[in-house]
């Protein structure tokens, strides 16, 4: 995975050869390069090309063998009219990302590319309607993005990805989730967001080792009650939806320590969610909350709690005992005083908010506390 840390930009550090007088990129130790801007993209396509020729230059034979140890090459950074099909003489690499202007056919070179594990398109084009059936051929990968697309199908092949862990299908045209996905047993990570789904079917729970799920901007007007029986579920984010209600089977969950449900239209939380011992954050912001079961106390392990925007007009005095909180957001309530205790309580908390209330005092224990 190309990351920000030990990152060779490589529009800065060029690489010029000689003979052929095309400005290169340097190839950098840790084995990790972006490239950006067209004329850097072509240079280093057609340098690693004539690197295999008989004919090749010194300096392309040698350019050729340093590119052949890049385990990650990033190309989001220019928009490709075509998919290069160099791209398979680099037979170590593991990370790619690409963006694409159109729908292009992915080369055999790269289909072949045993090592590959990350594929990552990103476009506005790339593909319409479903992706080409070359990705399905690549059965080592582990971990597959195609945002941007206009997808709105997978085709059967997809059951031959059994690797793959994680799958993100964010800002496409899906109306419903694919049933091929509920045959991948490995899957731990899935992403739809920004989609035109209404609901999830039963069958998701037979992805049984799934963790991640992003459904936020979605059309959901229910909380889907098959989510609940995803148990070893860890983070969970439904927000910028329509649900009106969390099911008490939400306290099923009990692997959950992310729970992100922020601006829909739910109005009461269920007291079951005091199962959920292992959540960390709680984001409800932008609801249509009027009540705060005291059983939230429960939740040990709870770091973040998000109820700004909502109808609040108490709070329980039992948050006190959220001792691991740092951030309480309560701004744009009806709020008319807060509990002292829950100052005095609250030793790790950091950041307050309690502006938009209806607030007649606030406590001496706010405006003196040191830590806040």
């Amino acid at each position: 995975m190309i990351t920000n840390k030990n990152l060779l930009i490589a529009c800065a550090m060029i690489f010029c050869s000689p003979a052929h007088a095309r400005r290169a990129p340097l190839i950098p130790d840790n084995g990790e390069l972006r490239i950006c801007g067209k004329e850097v993209c072509n240079a280093f396509f057609e340098t690693i090309k004539n690197g295999t020729l008989p004919e090749a230059a010194e300096e392309d034979v040698k350019y050729m063998a340093e590119a052949k140890n890049l385990t990650s090459l990033d190309l989001s950074w220019e928009t490709l009219g075509t998919f290069p099909s160099e791209i398979g003489l680099l037979k170590n690499l593991k990370t790619l990302q690409i963006k694409l202007k159109r729908s292009v056919p992915l080369p055999s070179e790269v289909i072949a590319l045993d090592s590959l594990e990350e594929l990552e398109f990103q476009s506005d084009l790339a593909f319409r309607d479903t992706v080409p059936l070359g990705i399905t051929q690549m059965t080592n990968l582990k971990k597959l993005k195609i945002s941007h697309s206009q997808l709105n199908s997978l085709p059967p092949e997809m059951i031959n990805l059994q690797e793959l862990r994680e799958l993100n299908l964010e800002n496409n045209n899906f109306t419903e989730i694919p049933e091929v996905l509920f045959k991948l047993q490995k899957l731990e990570s899935l992403r739809l967001k920004s989609n035109n789904l209404k609901s999830v079917p039963q069958e998701i729970k037979e992805i049984k080792n799934l963790k991640i799920m992003d459904m936020s901007s979605n059309q959901f007007d229910n909380f889907p009650d098959a989510i609940c029986e995803l148990f070893c579920l860890t983070n969970l984010d439904l927000s910028w939806n329509q649900v009106e209600e969390i099911p008490k089977e939400i306290g099923n969950l009990t692997s959950l320590e992310q729970l992100d449900l922020s601006r829909n239209k739910i109005s009461t939380v269920p007291y079951s969610i005091a199962k959920l011992k292992n959540l960390a954050l709680l984001d409800l912001c932008c609801n249509k909350i009027t009540h705060i079961p005291k059983e939230i106390s429960e939740l040990g392990s709870l770091e973040f709690l998000g109820l700004y925007n909502n109808k609040l007009r108490v709070i329980p005095h039992d948050i006190s005992k959220l001792t691991n909180l740092t951030t309480l957001n309560l701004r744009l309530n009806n709020i008319v005083s807060i509990p002292p205790e829950i100052f005095t309580s609250l030793k790790k908390l950091k950041k307050l908010w309690l502006d938009g209330n209806d607030l007649i005092f606030i406590p001496a224990e706010v405006i003196t506390s040191n830590d806040l």
